[in-house]
């Protein structure tokens, strides 16, 4: 999936008519009705469509819409993150819930660029897999290298109260001779997070 900011051609702090401006001149540019006749229609019809969805997606997500996670951690709050487009990418992916690709764009960095920010959106992207342990682990090394940073500190904080409740609660269900299993225990404290204001979407098996 791509940035939708790369694919309009714009700048993440760009405009709202700026991103409006680019979103008309490449509809017009790629509209089927615009290219009847041409060898390639078919390119352009997808390219129209991707177009839309791009536009879309950024103004869902400048009016507040999206995904839960990424603004049960902070997102709408001001660390401004490394410029590497790597990041940036990686940034918007978890913000729209797509945590396998930031995962992969993330892997793909080299060692000599990741930054606190680099741990911090990877630990992120493993949370949003399912992988605590994992996660845990990563946001604690981008603490390590950034103690001041109020926004790794308190994400961190959340995952080890999420981890933390997760495990009392799995408990009795594994010592009962008829466990429901991990999923009834994912639903409870699903519930039970949520009802405290902290949206763990990914928790539930």
């Amino acid at each position: 999936m791509q940035d939708p900011y790369k694919l309009l051609g714009v700048s993440r702090d760009a405009s709202d008519e700026e991103i409006k401006k680019a979103y008309r001149q490449l509809s017009k540019k790629y509209h089927p009705d615009a290219n009847v006749g041409s060898p390639h229609l078919e390119e352009y019809t997808e390219m129209f469509k991707q177009v839309q969805n791009a536009y879309d997606q950024i103004m869902e997500e400048r009016k507040g819409g999206g995904d839960p996670f990424a603004q049960a951690f902070g997102f709408q709050q001001g660390h401004q993150f490394d410029d590497h487009t790597d990041i940036q990418t990686a940034l918007h992916f978890i913000h729209s819930g797509h945590y396998e690709e930031a995962y992969q764009v993330l892997q793909r960095m080299a060692f000599e660029d990741r930054t606190a920010d680099w741990y911090f959106l990877f630990g992120l992207s493993l949370w949003g897999k399912n992988n605590p342990i994992a996660a845990i682990e990563n946001i604690k090394k981008a603490c390590e290298m950034d103690p001041s940073n109020q926004q790794y500190r308190q994400t961190l904080a959340q995952m080890q109260a999420g981890q933390m409740q997760y495990q009392q609660m799995r408990r009795p269900f594994e010592s009962a001779p008829y466990s429901c299993g991990s999923t009834c225990c994912c639903e409870l404290v699903l519930c039970s997070l949520c009802s405290r204001g902290i949206f763990f979407p990914f928790l539930c098996c």
